[in-house]
Parts: C-alpha cells; sequence; structure tokens
C-alpha cells in the first residue's frame, strides 16, 4: 500500500512540477480574511472570524487558516488546489503597529505555508494593494 501511495505522490509532485503556479493575494486585518485570485480575479472575504486577539493578528491559526482554505475553495477549483503550486502574497494590515515583529512574520509565513503554499511573500504596506502593485510583486 505504501509504494502505491509513493506513486500517486510522485505522479501529483510531476504534474504540479509542469503546471504553472497559482496565485492569490491574501489581506488580513483583525478577524477579516480577503483572498483574491490572481488568474481569475475572483475575489472571497470574510468578518467576524475571530481568530485575533488584541495583540496579535492571528491568534488562533487553525480558525484562520480554515477559514482561509474555505476561501480558497470557493475561488479556484479544487482540481486546481490540488494539482497547482500556489504562490501566496500576504499582506498583513493592522494600524496599531507600525512594523511586525519577527514572531508575527513566523506566524504569518506558518500561516500562508499551512494554507498551501509553497512560495510565500509577505508585504509590509499600510493599505491595500492596487492590481498594478500586485504585478511588482509576482
Amino acid at each position: 500500500m505504501t509504494r502505491l501511495n509513493d506513486i500517486k505522490l510522485l505522479g501529483l509532485w510531476l504534474i504540479k512540477s509542469l503546471r504553472s503556479p497559482l496565485s492569490f493575494y491574501v489581506v488580513l486585518k483583525r478577524d477579516f480574511l480577503k483572498i483574491t485570485n490572481l488568474a481569475n480575479g475572483k475575489v472571497e472575504e470574510s468578518n467576524n472570524l475571530n481568530f485575533s486577539s488584541r495583540r496579535l493578528l492571528i491568534a488562533d491559526p487553525i480558525k484562520a487558516e480554515e477559514a482561509a482554505k474555505t476561501l480558497l475553495e470557493r475561488i479556484s477549483s479544487k482540481a486546481d488546489l490540488g494539482t497547482r503550486t500556489k504562490r501566496i502574497l500576504c499582506h498583513p494590515i493592522d494600524n496599531e503597529f507600525s512594523e511586525m515583529s519577527p514572531a508575527e512574520r513566523m506566524i504569518l509565513n506558518d500561516f500562508a505555508h499551512q494554507i498551501g503554499g509553497s512560495y510565500v511573500k509577505i508585504i509590509d504596506a499600510n493599505d491595500e494593494l492596487t492590481q498594478n502593485e500586485i504585478k511588482n510583486y509576482t
């Protein structure tokens, strides 16, 4: 049974390496998540997710990851999500703090990898990016 699993994983790896990656722009605010599929332009967002605290943007990573995975499934096909690598542009917006600590960067990096990102870029900007600005990061 493990040999069959190994063959399946090898096949998925081969497919992922041949197909172009999917790119997503993820905006995180306090208990708010917005994801844009940069390939097809679809956008989904959710409010009142209760994953933040007074100190951290992502205090409950499991809730944040579940919400993000649900939004990803709404804006992409399951076949694409399973057979293409994902590039995540993670953009935390928190008006209370001017810069992120290394611990917050680590949390955001882990969050992006847990939702399937193989390439993660954390963006330091106070406002959401426009389509032209997003192209500069991809």
